[in-house]
C-alpha cells in the first residue's frame, strides 16, 4: 500500500517498502506528537508497537484454534473480543488442566447445554462460572509399571 496516497499495489520492491514504511512511521510519529501536546503530556510518552501479520493470518489461527472458515475481520473480532478474554478469565491452575481449544470448545459447548435448558442465548460470562465447577480433572499418563504395547498379546 502506497502511504501517502492509499493506493493498493500487488506488489512492492524492498526499496518501496522500505520507503513506504519510513513514510509511515513518520506520519505517525506525528499524530502522536500532536495527542501528546492536545492531551498534555510530555513529548515522548506515547509508545506505540507496531505487528505487522501475513494477509490472512487471524483466519487461519481461527481455524486452526477452533475450526470456523470466517473472514480475515471476523477472525480478529473473535480472537481478540470473545476468545482470548474468555480463556483469560479462566484461573490458570484450572486452565492448565487442558489445552486452549478444548478448553474453549468445552465452554461453548457448556453454553450450548445451558441455553437450551434455559431457553435462551447464554453470554459467556454468565456460563463461565458454572462451567469452572466441573471443569474434570486432565486424565492421567500410562502407569510406569504398565505393560509396553508390544508386549500385549494379540
Amino acid at each position: 500500500m502506497d502511504a501517502e496516497t492509499g493506493e493498493l499495489h500487488p506488489e512492492l520492491s524492498d526499496g518501496q517498502r522500505m520507503h513506504e514504511l519510513l513514510i509511515a512511521t513518520g506520519n505517525l510519529s506525528g499524530e502522536l506528537m500532536d495527542v501528546e501536546r492536545d492531551v498534555g503530556l510530555p513529548a515522548g510518552r506515547l509508545r506505540v508497537r507496531v505487528r505487522a501479520t501475513a494477509t490472512g493470518h487471524h483466519r487461519r489461527l481461527v481455524k486452526r484454534l477452533v475450526g470456523l472458515d470466517v473472514q480475515e475481520n471476523q477472525a480478529r473480532r473473535l480472537l481478540n473480543e470473545v476468545y482470548r478474554p474468555t480463556l483469560d478469565a479462566v484461573p490458570s491452575d484450572e486452565r492448565a488442566k487442558l489445552d486452549d481449544a478444548e478448553l474453549f470448545h468445552q465452554l461453548l459447548e457448556h453454553r450450548w447445554y445451558m441455553s437450551e435448558r434455559e431457553g435462551r442465548a447464554i453470554p459467556l460470562a454468565t456460563v463461565l462460572p458454572s462451567y469452572l465447577a466441573r471443569i474434570p480433572e486432565p486424565m492421567p499418563g500410562p502407569a510406569a509399571d504398565s505393560a509396553a504395547p508390544e508386549d500385549i498379546a494379540d
